[in-house]
């Protein structure tokens, strides 16, 4: 997982592109070799716009041999895996918490949607188990997916276990179930 950085005020601004530009390696066995990398600090043509102007806070992270990304938003735990299976999860989990229906009705479809993802998460880590040689589904490579399918499995069945009824009589049922379905224990 990258870690992201937080930079207070940015000393140029941060373009979307960026221009790529040529430089020469200095040191090592590459000296005086040619080589590109795209600096953001540049603009690449009069289109490029600027995502962070100089002065403005920002954070920044990268995955290994990867250019920087940048927001001004704190990235997410979903964008800071190049796991697809965790980015999933973790998207599927942030989903949960931004939840914020405006009446009852949205609490069935969004359990049914949120299960829905889960099963689809889970099927596909199944399928990949399935699809793996025999001798590597007893590996750690194997232990690893069959605890992923379980924690899909734990958390659908989470979710089946909440009362999702609208109850009339209870004032605050709305507020109560919301807290509820946020509390679901994603354990990875």
């Amino acid at each position: 997982m990258a870690k992201a950085t937080f930079i207070k005020a940015a000393r140029k601004d941060i373009y979307v592109r960026g221009k790529l530009v040529e430089l020469v390696h200095e040191k090592g066995k590459n000296a005086g070799q040619k080589y590109t990398k795209r600096d953001r600090t540049q603009p690449e043509d009069e289109r490029d716009e600027i995502l962070i102007h100089k002065g403005e806070s920002y954070w920044t992270w990268a995955f290994m041999n990867q250019p920087p990304h940048y927001s001004k938003e704190r990235p997410r735990a979903s964008q800071l895996t190049q796991s697809e299976f965790l980015s999933t999860y973790y998207s599927i989990q942030e989903e949960i918490e931004d939840w914020s229906p405006e009446n009852p009705e949205d609490v069935e479809e969004f359990v049914d949607i949120i299960k829905g993802e889960l099963e689809d998460l889970r099927d596909e880590t199944q399928d990949r188990l399935d699809n793996m040689p025999e001798q590597l589904q007893e590996s750690d490579s194997g232990q690893l997916l069959q605890e992923r399918i379980d924690e899909c499995d734990n958390l659908i069945n989470e979710l089946e276990c909440i009362d999702i009824t609208p109850d009339e009589e209870d004032e605050d049922w709305l507020e109560n179930v919301v807290e509820e379905i946020q509390s679901i224990g994603f354990n990875l």
